[in-house]
């Protein structure tokens, strides 16, 4: 095994960091040569990845070899130095699954849930609920359910904004009508010379934060408006705002749920990503366990294919449990170079694909159910390499070797 097989990991590695460069370039082909750049990149990076594993057993036996303390040490280590493609090739196919897994983890910890909105002046104040009316509600109702709602507990005001028609309607325009003595209500200030002040329909939204200034009405529009939205202000507290979410579920005249600018952060997509999150850490899982439950059948091979190997040894004096480490650390050395190795390479793709992509996130550790997920699949892969060691007891009894 030669440094060689590094090639194609520092080739992909390459592209991935030039492809952060590329976009600046001022024709039109720089985000095409980005793209393409990237996707090279990261499918060399995912061939070097597995490629670069005998190599990188091979280097770390050595280097365990040089600092071995104890003969089981020295023989685990010497043996994956000659052999480091027979030691890797049982973990071999858990390398690109960890690697896979680790670069969605890294993509995924940029993504942060926004904050809870804060109120400002402008914008639809965060603990106010609003709900659009339907075609069959009648002013004098809605001022009646209106009113009602002003005295219930933990709702402060209640507001009708109008409209030239009802929700939903195509002759609606795109602006809404509200009552200027109600317009703090809202978070609006201004123009307090009319009766109802325009503002944008887009005043009310759950993802709108741009500041919005009302303007004066037409007089004439006055006759001409009818209910379209009711908007209850509360006191910002969670059983404020399920009862104003209660209240409005309840109208028969509501033709959307309630909603509020509250629950953008409710609905965010992060809990898309974290529901990935979890399928991609139960892939991990059984990948690794189907690695260790391979590495385990590859020990129980070994062991068989050394019997004569290990009952000399035993033979000659060596105790059961130095057996044991020898078989321990020829399975277990490879698998934790794989794991760590892979997921190192994973978080730093995620890390030039961010950077690449978009140079405002940035990778941070990942949450612990990473972490867990990566420790307990390695814990059973391990146990099952020690579950396979019982064979060198039940072949290796000194009375057998000296009847071979």
């Amino acid at each position: 095994m030669t440094a060689k097989r590094v090639i194609p990991l520092m080739a992909g590695l390459l592209l991935m960091a030039v492809s952060r460069v590329l976009p600046e370039l001022q024709d039109g082909a720089g985000l095409l040569l980005a793209s393409t750049a990237q996707i090279l990149g990261f499918l060399m990076t995912a061939a070097g990845v597995t490629l670069i594993g005998p190599w990188l057993v091979q280097v770390v036996s050595r280097s365990y070899v040089k600092r071995a303390q104890n003969p089981a040490a020295v023989i685990a280590g010497q043996r994956m130095a000659l052999n480091p493609g027979n030691a890797y090739r049982a973990v071999s196919g858990l390398v690109i699954a960890v690697f896979e897994v680790s670069v969605f983890s890294g993509v995924a910890s940029s993504v942060n849930s926004p904050q809870a909105p804060s109120a400002v002046v402008g914008v639809l104040p965060p603990d106010s609920v609003y709900a659009f009316l339907g075609s069959e509600s009648s002013p004098e109702d809605v001022r009646q359910e209106a009113e009602r709602a002003r005295g219930m507990e933990g709702i402060e005001s209640s507001v009708i904004a109008y409209g030239t028609a009802s929700y939903g309607s195509p002759e609606a325009a795109p602006e809404l009508f509200i009552p200027t003595a109600q317009l703090r209500d809202l978070g609006l200030e201004g123009a307090s010379e009319t009766e109802l002040a325009a503002v944008s329909g887009n005043f009310l939204s759950t993802w709108n934060g741009v500041p919005m200034t009302p303007q004066p009405a037409p007089e004439h529009l006055r006759d001409e408006l009818v209910p379209f939205a009711v908007v209850l202000g509360t006191d910002g507290s969670a059983a404020s705002l399920d009862r104003a979410r209660t209240y409005l579920s309840a109208l028969d005249v509501a033709e959307t749920p309630p909603m509020s600018r509250s629950d953008a952060s409710a609905t965010w997509s992060t809990r898309l990503i974290a529901t990935l999150t979890v399928l991609a850490n139960l892939g991990m899982f059984v990948a690794v366990v189907i690695a260790g439950l391979a590495l385990a059948v590859s020990t129980a091979a070994s062991i068989l294919e050394r019997k004569r190997v290990f009952g000399l040894l035993r033979l000659m004096g060596m105790p059961m449990s130095l057996l044991r480490g020898i078989v321990v650390r020829e399975a277990v050395l490879p698998l934790m170079t794989a794991v760590i190795v892979a997921a190192g390479l994973g978080y730093l793709m995620a890390a030039l694909m961010l950077n690449g992509l978009d140079g405002t996130r940035s990778v941070s550790w990942p949450d612990g159910s990473y972490f867990l997920t990566l420790g307990v699949s390695a814990a059973l892969a391990v146990g099952a390499v020690v579950v396979a060691c019982g064979l060198l007891r039940q072949h290796r009894n000194v009375v057998l070797t000296r009847f071979e």
